[in-house]
């Protein structure tokens, strides 16, 4: 058995399917088989076994001129888009400028005559899989481009930072942290499973924050019943032939376990005010550490933004003068 200390790591990895891969391997702890060309296939294996769930972690950010604002209202009723939009004057006059946000699994959920699925299919195909026409290809007037908000941020104004930039962490912790965490909308995740990952050979525990500084009588508990759990769990593999998907049933809440969350800093905003600032009540101390961390992150990347906009954290996103933005 082994003790370990929670960590937040930011991912920084921009190629898809890298991103995706990485993101599916985690699930199965099978992160030695990543390899310089392994990424394409896996990701082609998942589309296959229909877990398209890994998709939700790269996520595209689109610009797109619809005068007729048709389609964006057509995307506005997605509840997996994030769409902003404001009337821009340029050499062709007063447009309809559209910014969109969505995850590959919500874009290829559109059918591939829609313009944003057309878009990525063209620079990306290996991540598409639905084929099935939709009922938009009428909209081939859609002017529709990639982007990356991170390096067009000068035409961008806060709101539309906020609901476009994304960011992903890799989060080690315990179960009990990350069964708040999944509780969070809308965002993706991706978790280490107990259902595919053997733990015959000696679990990890994420310690309880503050656990070191607790009387030495109470240390022994609390690793008596860790060491009680990994003992039950390995004779139920090894000597009874349960399954690890059964056995689980005795590991501990305090169990490591590694998660990906991916979302976008308006809803990262929201996850930081209740778990770290405890805006509706004190958050469960574990918690709090890993929000902590997150937060420490995010700041730092801000900090090194362009537009020197550190504070964008304490923005209230509930507020009418957001809103109108």
């Amino acid at each position: 058995m082994k003790f370990i200390e929670p960590n937040v790591t930011l991912i920084e990895e921009k190629d898809p399917y890298k991103k995706i891969e990485l993101a599916g391997r985690v699930c199965y702890k099978s992160e030695s088989k990543i390899t310089d060309d392994s990424a394409k296939k896996f990701v082609r294996g998942l589309i296959k076994s229909t877990h398209t769930a890994m998709l939700e972690h790269k996520v595209f950010v689109f610009e797109i001129y619809d005068d007729s604002a048709v389609y964006t209202e057509f995307l506005r009723r997605d509840n997996y888009f994030h769409v902003t939009s404001e009337i821009i004057k340029d050499k062709k006059g007063y447009r309809n400028r559209v910014i969109a946000s969505a995850s590959v699994r919500a874009i290829c959920q559109r059918g591939i005559n829609d313009p944003i699925y057309r878009a990525i299919y063209k620079e990306y195909p290996d991540v598409c899989y639905n084929i099935n026409p939709s009922a938009l290809e009428l909209f081939d007037y859609v002017d529709v481009r990639i982007i990356d908000v991170e390096k067009e941020y000068i035409n961008f104004n806060v709101k539309e930072l906020i609901e476009h930039i994304y960011f992903t962490f890799r989060i080690i912790t315990d179960r009990g942290v990350t069964h708040e965490l999944v509780r969070h909308r809308p965002c993706s995740f991706a978790q280490e499973s107990t259902r595919y990952v053997n733990y015959k050979d000696g679990i990890s525990i994420a310690l309880p924050s503050g656990y070191y500084a607790k009387p030495h009588y109470v240390q022994e508990i609390y690793q008596d019943a860790f060491e009680h759990a990994e003992k039950c769990y390995k004779e139920l593999i090894e000597e009874c032939g349960e399954s690890p998907q059964q056995a689980r049933a005795v590991l501990p809440t305090a169990l490591k376990t590694e998660i990906i969350i991916t979302t976008n800093l308006k809803e990262y905003i929201h996850i930081l005010n209740l778990r770290y600032k405890g805006t509706t009540g004190n958050p469960h101390p574990d918690i709090k550490v890993v929000a902590e961390k997150i937060n420490y992150l995010i700041k730092a990347q801000m900090r090194n933004h362009p537009l020197n906009i550190e504070n964008i954290l304490n923005i209230d996103i509930n507020s009418r003068e957001y809103r109108n933005v």
